[in-house]
């Protein structure tokens, strides 16, 4: 069966220790709070770095997938991938097959050019 979990994590630049991932420090309201990341069980603040999206492979190996600095387009992000994973498992599920979406044809223009 298909992996279907996927995580947002923080990747920065922590003063004095140096480039980690980090998952996100939840507020008291629920929400995230931005710039922020837990690393080894601390809250790091964490301007300077950018938000990944974490899932793993189907053999095993973890994916990090970058999806910029805004918090509200990464968790945004997040959730696409997590419908299309719930979809695809639905699908396999079923039995039902989708049919490929067509590759855009290249125009002669774009041949030409080198």
């Amino acid at each position: 069966m298909a992996n279907r979990v996927a995580t947002l994590v923080r990747n920065a630049n922590i003063e004095g220790i140096g480039w980690r991932r980090g998952n996100l420090v939840k507020s008291k309201n629920g929400r995230y709070k931005p710039g922020f990341m837990m690393y080894n069980g601390q809250e790091y603040a964490a301007p300077n770095g950018s938000y990944q999206i974490r899932h793993y492979s189907t053999d095993g190996k973890a994916v990090y997938t970058s999806v910029g600095d805004d918090l509200d387009k990464a968790e945004a992000a997040l959730n696409r991938l997590l419908d299309t994973m719930q979809l695809k498992l639905l699908n396999a599920k079923l039995g039902v097959k989708l049919p490929e979406p067509e590759k855009a044809k290249k125009t002669l223009l774009q041949y030409k050019e080198p």
